[in-house]
């Protein structure tokens, strides 16, 4: 059996026969499925407030109450890791498996505006600036508050460094941009900006101003040594400060946006310096075929792809598998979904496929669930989310979001619920 972590910590990433897999003290060798946000708050759901956490309260149903019918349904369903956002008391018998967010954008920015790299307006989040004369002080902070209350923990796996981060800089998201980026969206004195520069000058051979009117080649080759420099400042330093307060448990990654959402050299640091890469992933389910593709830019498909429009299908199977080679690490899917049409007023802007009914939405999660256990590097996922949610739109009609195992009024999705527990 290959073990891919250190083996004295309490879990290890271990590769068998049937590929990779979680490894606990006690010897026991599984994958792990989680669901994210569960808890009796619900989301918020702007002028509605939290509808959830209301239809508790019109119920009697205390916290502890909730907590525990919630681990008996997850626990029946199928579930054994409990993702971002879900109250701690739901394990309150230990028998889930737990993850921690560090969220080391929200440290950096807490810092100052030096301290992130804020290029992009979005969708994802600005990070945490590894030039910052900040930053390993910024790190040990955010890893000293969250490690030092984890690592006596019997139940959880490790931590989440943070989510959906803008790796691409303000161009193409296809593209190692960061450079780009910092030097056009970055005020002189910041320090990302700074280290841009420096490295314009010893390495293109010319005052920044300069950069733009390099050679292709050369401007290419620049982004690719800078993005390289970010990514291993960032993952190196702020895993070194998790290893100093919490040496057992495993560093799970950012949670990348999507299969592309950062250039390849960040994947190769990601793998380098964590225990498990993480991304969110919502692919779309051709049901017919039985098949999970994802859109794909023509312009990054895969070998053996015809490039005929801008946005092409390919495989789930087929993106995740290249991930992997490139981070050469097993994959954690942290977020993933499909909606339902026919519960409430849908939200046409939302990400992920909406099915037209509860019972093709079910088939679509019987399919990913079928995948994930065919994929060997592959250890885990996390569903999203326990709830629904529900929006007013501009004329005041009500907009469901049918992402929840639950609905707003507690009630389950039960072809999906099934579906999950068939796929134990």
């Amino acid at each position: 059996m290959a073990v891919l972590s250190h083996p004295d910590r309490d879990i290890a990433v271990v590769e068998t026969a049937k590929g990779w897999a979680f490894r606990w003290a006690d010897g026991s060798v599984r994958r792990v499925r989680g669901i994210e946000k569960a808890n009796g708050y619900g989301p918020n759901c702007g002028a509605l407030g939290r509808p959830y956490a209301e239809t508790l309260k019109q119920a009697g149903l205390s916290r502890d109450a909730w907590c525990a019918q919630t681990a008996k349904r997850l626990r029946a369903w199928g579930f054994n890791l409990l993702g971002s956002g879900t109250d701690a008391r739901i394990n309150a018998d230990g028998s889930f498996t737990t993850t921690e967010m560090i969220a080391l954008s929200c440290w950096a920015r807490d810092a100052g505006a030096d301290c992130v790299i804020d290029v992009h307006p979005g969708p994802c989040g600005a990070m945490a600036n590894p030039f910052s004369p900040q930053f390993a002080e910024i790190c040990d902070r955010a890893a000293r508050a969250s490690c030092v209350p984890g690592a006596a923990s019997r139940s959880l796996l490790g931590y989440f460094l943070d989510n959906e981060l803008n790796w691409w800089g303000c161009g193409p998201w296809w593209e190692p941009g960061m450079l780009d980026a910092v030097l056009e969206k970055l005020p002189p004195e910041h320090s990302a900006r700074r280290a841009a520069e420096r490295l314009v000058r010893k390495k293109g051979g010319c005052e920044p101003d300069g950069y733009a009117k390099l050679p292709k080649a050369k401007r290419e080759d620049l982004r690719r040594v800078f993005t390289r420099a970010l990514a291993q400042r960032y993952f190196k330093t702020i895993v070194e400060a998790i290893r100093r307060y919490d040496p057992r448990h495993l560093v799970l990654g950012c949670r990348f946006a999507g299969v592309a959402g950062a250039p390849d050299i960040v994947w190769e640091m990601c793998g380098t310096w964590c225990d498990v890469v993480s991304l969110n992933c919502y692919p779309q389910a051709d049901l017919a075929s039985r098949q999970l593709t994802l859109g794909v830019d023509a312009r990054i498909l895969p070998d053996g792809y015809v490039r005929t429009e801008q946005w092409t299908p390919v495989p789930l199977a087929v993106m995740l598998k290249r991930r992997f080679a490139v981070a050469k690490t097993p994959l954690f899917i942290s977020e993933w979904s499909f909606r339902g049409a026919d519960i409430g007023q849908p939200r046409a802007e939302s990400n992920g496929q909406e099915l037209p009914n509860q019972a093709l939405r079910a088939q679509a999660v019987s399919l990913f669930l079928d995948e994930m256990r065919r994929l060997p590097y592959v250890v885990g996922h996390a569903f999203y989310m326990w709830t629904d949610e529900r929006f007013l739109s501009a004329a005041g009609v009500p907009e469901t979001l049918n992402w929840g195992l639950v609905s707003l009024e507690n009630a389950p999705h039960e072809q999906v619920v099934q579906a999950f527990a068939k796929g134990k």
